[in-house]
């Protein structure tokens, strides 16, 4: 999609890889075949649901195998013209006339040109007139062309239309409705990746497998204006309205819901990532299948938490832009800030300052002034805690550490000491990890549960800067879902180890760190920013560019050669990275930086 306006035409084919095989084993145009055929098809469907799309998608691939074709389309309007749906096969310097044996022999001495024989569409051959069905029939008989016609299903047809399956000059192939996957494809080419949930599944069921009927709802939706897009999301606001059965909650259905999400929550302060995962999926699609829109904002909102949380940042900011997007105008203010701000996070943790800035300031407009609600006692910590990552994208980490440290403040007022612990944590992630160690090994102490000693241990080793102890950590902290965690603590391992002299260990370190990020989402926090540059942000341009090819493996000769300097340049310039880095030589200096040694 580009721009606001869905794209209403040029849809792919999908759906239909099961027809296109029979359909060109029969007329000879399949790969599978690779010959010249003498047979043909009759598409056989309800209306809407692509037989024409369909037979335009054969004919298309005959002419790429070098078959020569013809369409014609059969209206009622050319059936009151003496042969008229077959001028397009017939047309010539003469008129065809009516005489219906003149018109047969003309379009034999046309079809006869054609070797292999002319691949002939007639669009909607339920509707031509007795004659021209005939013609069509006797050509095909007499093996002049492959016919791919298209016929509704239930609708009377001329006997010549139905002589082709029934004397076996063509095979009649039922074209199904799409299936619901088909169908969710054709949407997003329409509309792109972010539909909201309960829009797709509602606009998918209504179209019931009709591609035409997709496109003629889009249309009207759209042009009425029940069709918008906000926060780049697309809602059809009458979702619930147009498909029966949808949207009808049941009385206890919100009670279960609010329980849900509370569960939800406490699996997640529990380090349960995993199971709190299937849950809000669980829950979301339950409420989707139900059209429940507003609880499946609630489990939208769930799921950008757990998805930012496990650090696949790009994953939660689609999530919970379909919340804000599906929340609007619905005076939710508090859950509105709420959703807003976690925006503001996943965008600060993907590295968009901008973006995160963006968020976050319209959280804040929805702050309200005066005492604090009991629901906003307990969203302000979580608000405050995404305000500290918007601020570290800034560049500003002394600032964001002590945010964050505020953040847990707040928790600590009101008792979440779960929300305290991840806080805090996050405090040593920004660059402070002893100011929160002693409140850390508190609440180690006291809350239940694994994730609380497990952040302990890991900002413990984050202060002490031990490659073992960080390795550990990084394994713990992925087990409990927490993948952007275990990252960062593996790249401090990176450099711990380098410290130490064991480049076995770092490189070990370096390949895990590799692994969990590749399952974040291209997230950039500063503990995996420092640990990426190692100080290679402090290196002249030279240093750098003679940093890189000394890591990929190439000797002080072969660089001064591919850069044009002496040895001793290059020798000089890799003594000071060495210092610089705190390396001792091209093998720590390849772990460091990441690069994989040149072929040569």
């Amino acid at each position: 999609m580009t721009g606001n306006c869905p794209m209403m035409s040029d849809w792919p084919l999908v759906g239909r890889a099961r027809e296109l095989v029979a359909i060109g084993a029969a007329i000879g145009t399949s790969t599978a075949t690779g010959r010249g055929g003498d047979s043909g098809v009759v598409l056989a469907g309800e209306a809407g649901v692509g037989r024409t799309r369909l037979a335009r998608a054969v004919l298309t691939r005959a002419r790429r195998a070098g078959r020569d074709t013809c369409w014609l389309a059969a209206t009622r309007t050319c059936a009151a013209v003496p042969f008229g749906a077959l001028l397009p096969l017939v047309a010539g310097d003469e008129p065809p006339g009516t005489d219906p044996m003149a018109v047969l022999h003309q379009a034999v001495r046309r079809a006869a040109r054609h070797r292999p024989p002319l691949v002939v569409g007639v669009d909607d051959a339920h509707l031509l007139d007795e004659q021209s069905a005939w013609v069509i029939q006797q050509l095909a008989l007499r093996g002049l062309v492959s016919v791919v016609a298209t016929v509704r299903a239930g609708e009377p047809a001329p006997d010549a239309v139905t002589a082709l399956w029934k004397d076996a000059l063509a095979h009649r192939i039922l074209v199904e409705p799409l299936t619901p996957g088909a169908m969710d494809e054709l949407l997003t080419r329409s509309l792109g990746p972010q539909v909201e949930g309960v829009t797709r599944l509602a606009i998918v069921r209504t179209a019931a497998g009709r591609p035409r009927l997709l496109r003629d709802l889009l249309v009207e939706a759209y042009e009425d204006g029940a069709l918008v897009c906000r926060e780049g999301v697309w809602l059809w606001d009458r979702a619930a309205d147009r498909t029966e059965g949808f949207g009808q909650p049941a009385a206890t259905l919100w009670d279960e819901a609010v329980f849900g999400w509370t569960h939800c929550l406490g699996l997640v302060l529990a380090g349960r990532l995993h199971e709190a995962r299937n849950l809000a999926e669980a829950g979301y699609s339950g409420a989707v299948d139900q059209g429940i829109r507003e609880v499946a904002i609630g489990w939208a909102g769930c799921r950008g938490a757990i998805a930012k949380a496990q650090g696949q940042v790009a994953t939660a900011q689609a999530v919970l832009r379909e919340a804000v997007a599906a929340l609007h105008g619905r005076g939710a203010d508090q859950l509105a800030r709420w959703l807003l701000a976690d925006l503001g996070g996943a965008a600060a943790l993907a590295g968009d300052a901008a973006g995160a800035g963006r968020w976050m300031r319209r959280a804040d407009a929805l702050r309200t002034e005066g005492p604090r609600g009991e629901v906003r006692r307990l969203v302000d910590p979580w608000i405050e805690l995404d305000r500290a990552w918007v601020i570290a994208a800034e560049g500003n980490l002394e600032r964001a550490a002590r945010q964050a440290r505020w953040a847990a403040d707040l928790a600590d007022d009101t008792k979440q000491y779960d929300a305290e612990a991840i806080a805090l944590y996050d405090v040593a992630r920004l660059g402070a990890p002893s100011s929160a160690m002693p409140r850390l090994a508190d609440l180690a102490d006291t809350v239940h549960g694994p994730l609380v000693p497990a952040l302990t241990r890991a900002a413990d080793a984050l202060v002490a800067l031990d490659g073992s102890a960080l390795d550990a950590t990084a394994a713990a902290l992925d087990d409990r879902g927490l993948a952007l965690h275990a990252a960062e603590t593996a790249a401090a391992a990176v450099r711990a180890h380098l410290t130490a002299g064991n480049q076995t260990a770092a490189v070990a370190a370096r390949t895990r760190m590799t692994v969990l990020l590749d399952r974040c989402e291209g997230a950039s926090t500063p503990l995996l920013t420092a640990q990426r540059g190692l100080g290679v942000s402090a290196l002249s341009r030279r240093e750098h560019e003679i940093a890189l090819l000394a890591a990929s493996g190439l000797p002080s000769k072969a660089i001064a050669e591919r850069l044009s300097l002496s040895v001793r340049t290059v020798d000089n310039h890799l003594g000071r990275v060495y210092a610089r880095l705190g390396v001792s030589g091209r093998a720590a200096l390849a772990v460091l930086i990441g690069q994989r040694p040149e072929r040569t």
